[in-house]
């Protein structure tokens, strides 16, 4: 996946304390609750996607990845739930934690 999986393993290392290099408006640790990316990077990723949990709800994923659900950035679901933060083309949307256990 090259590039794309660079930029993923940044979004994803950065959970720990992610702040403005990742697009962030501050400082704070998440968990990556979506991931939202365009055409080109979603034919990419598409091999690597695997299917969304039938027991889970269907929130419009393309695919989870690292059980994290994959959106194309234009559908209907990535309008209704936009993303948070966007990193270097790759959307995200997080969730913050009070704290995290280092």
């Amino acid at each position: 996946m090259g590039d794309l999986e660079k930029r993923l393993d940044e979004i994803f290392q950065a959970q720990r304390c992610g702040g403005p290099e990742i697009g962030m408006s501050e400082f704070t640790p998440f968990i990556v609750a979506g991931l939202y990316l365009d055409d080109a990077d979603l034919e990419v990723i598409r091999p690597h996607l695997l299917p969304r949990d039938a027991v889970l709800p269907d929130v419009g994923d393309v695919g989870r990845y690292k059980r994290v659900p994959v959106f194309h950035k234009g559908s209907p679901a990535a309008i209704a739930e936009p993303p948070d933060a966007e990193h270097r083309r790759v959307g995200f949307r997080y969730c913050p934690m009070d704290h995290v256990f280092m």
